[in-house]
């Protein structure tokens, strides 16, 4: 941290520059702690403008500042060494530019997940990632933390589900990575670098996102009867067959009970398409647990597991 009076200054200078109900400082920043630290002030950021010119600011006197979406995924990571002004981007929250035909969609860092997700749906079509608190979290705190889920399975990570970025960096400067197109094999492909970075490298501002088709019926299986070991066997052979898994994961007891599965260790694993593919490969994952001596079973609430 700054000393005090710089501090001081520093606050003054953003509301004077931002406007009062922009800045928050005393209760309103304690809102924004991380571990012990409360910053001078929280920025709630109204456009890439207030963004640019608050790390500009921040830049020019030295303080530290920490991007800010819907703060549930904050504990991921070390914690900084400097925190004077949280820089609060849920303001930024809307739907740029939209093309179900080309299945990309544009939007601001501080957009919820879970409202994208249902202005998505109205199309049939989804971003295919689940990562922890998805009802919470922001496409710019997904991005940032680089985070999936048990989707990763079959349709990757953050990584390769966005296609560019716009970010502002630590004095103030805008520039952009990527594209708004599927093909684009222009230069080096810095976008990958800000995803999963923490915010290190820069503000996201906003992302162009690589969408899929929602499958029409999706159904889950567990895998049960045997050790842990057999069960990974068992899961190595459905990733190495002709099987195309939506989701498979290894649960342990504990985890197993949690998701409502009475037994000593589990394979859960899920196929989605139209229906007759789905039912398809359910037989084949049922074939495959005989010969691993397990016992498939279908999951009858998937989203205890998965939800």
């Amino acid at each position: 941290m700054t000393d005090t009076s710089a501090a001081a200054r520093s606050v003054t200078a953003l509301c004077e520059a931002l406007g009062g109900d922009t800045v928050l400082s005393g209760a309103g920043a304690a809102a924004y702690r991380l571990g012990g630290t409360v910053p001078a002030a929280a920025v709630l950021a109204r456009d890439e403008s207030d963004v640019s010119r608050t790390l500009a600011m921040a830049f020019r006197d030295r303080l530290g500042v920490v991007p800010w979406g819907a703060g549930v995924h904050q504990c991921l990571g070390r914690l900084p060494s400097r925190y004077d002004v949280a820089l609060d981007l849920r303001r930024l929250n809307r739907v740029l530019a939209y093309e179900p035909a080309d299945m990309t969609v544009t939007v601001q860092a501080g957009l919820r997940l879970a409202d994208l997700q249902q202005r998505l749906g109205e199309a049939g079509q989804f971003w295919p990632l689940d990562p922890p608190l998805a009802d919470r979290a922001t496409v710019g705190g997904v991005l940032a933390a680089g985070l999936a889920g048990p989707l990763r399975c079959r349709y990757g990570t953050v990584r390769d589900l966005v296609l560019g970025v716009r970010v502002a960096h630590a004095d103030g400067t805008i520039t952009k990575a990527g594209s708004r197109v599927v093909k684009n094999a222009t230069a080096y492909d810095l976008t990958k670098l800000y995803a999963g970075a923490y915010g290190t490298l820069g503000v996201l501002l906003e992302a162009t996102l690589r969408l899929q088709p929602r499958p029409m019926e999706e159904r889950g299986w567990c895998l049960t009867g045997a050790t842990i070991e057999q069960c990974h066997d068992a899961a190595m052979r459905i990733l190495g067959s002709h099987l195309a898994p939506n989701r498979l994961e290894l649960l342990d007891e504990a985890c197993a009970e949690h998701c409502g599965i009475a037994a000593a260790a589990t394979a859960v694993v899920s196929f989605a398409g139209v229906r007759e593919a789905v039912r398809h490969q359910g037989a084949g994952v049922r074939s495959m647990a005989g010969e691993f001596g397990l016992q498939a079973g279908e999951i009858e609430n998937p989203a205890r597991v998965w939800g």
